[in-house]
This record gives C-alpha cells, sequence and structure tokens, in this order.
C-alpha cells in the first residue's frame, strides 16, 4: 500500500469509528499513528499515557494513597483523552479538506 491508500483506509475507518463508536478513541488514535503526518503527534500522546500510568503505579508503590491519588490520575486521564479528541477531529478535518 502506499501512502494515499493507507490514509484513505485510516480515514475511513476513522471517520466511522467516530461516528459509530467515538468510545473507541484509542484505536483510532492508534490507527491516526499509521499516517506519517500525524506520527510524532500520536507518539507524544503515546508516550505521556504510558508515563502517566507509571506515575501512578511509583506512587503507590512509595506508600502514597491511591484514595489521595486517583482523583488526580482521573483528571489527567480527562486531560489525555481531550488531547486525543482534539487529534481525531483535527486528522478528519484535514482528510475531508483534501478530498
Amino acid at each position: 500500500m502506499d501512502d494515499l491508500q493507507i490514509r484513505a483506509m485510516v480515514s475511513y475507518v476513522v471517520e466511522f469509528f467516530n461516528k459509530n463508536c467515538p468510545e473507541n478513541l484509542e484505536t483510532m488514535i492508534h490507527l491516526i499513528g499509521h499516517d506519517e503526518s500525524f506520527r510524532k503527534r500520536v507518539s507524544e500522546i503515546t508516550e505521556a499515557i504510558i508515563d502517566h500510568h507509571d506515575e501512578l503505579f511509583v506512587a503507590c508503590s512509595s506508600g502514597k494513597k491511591i484514595e489521595i491519588l486517583t482523583p488526580n490520575y482521573a483528571e489527567q486521564c480527562e486531560n489525555l483523552r481531550k488531547k486525543m479528541r482534539e487529534l481525531v477531529e483535527e486528522y478528519l478535518s484535514e482528510y475531508s479538506k483534501s478530498n
């Protein structure tokens, strides 16, 4: 597959998911990562998610109470999801302009 075919396939699937099952945000982000022009930003989000999870486990392992950590952790999760949603919307907007 060449880049145009990959972009067309990914765009179709992401648009379908966005309309029919938007809760699958992580899948859409993964697919967008196959587009070279979005790969770096997808990678940055993925790294942030991994780091975020690691921070929670490190904090718990060092004796901090999960009940204290959870509200902040949940807020950070919501911020990451917001970034993912914005990237999906940008991707779909950019794809619709190119068609």
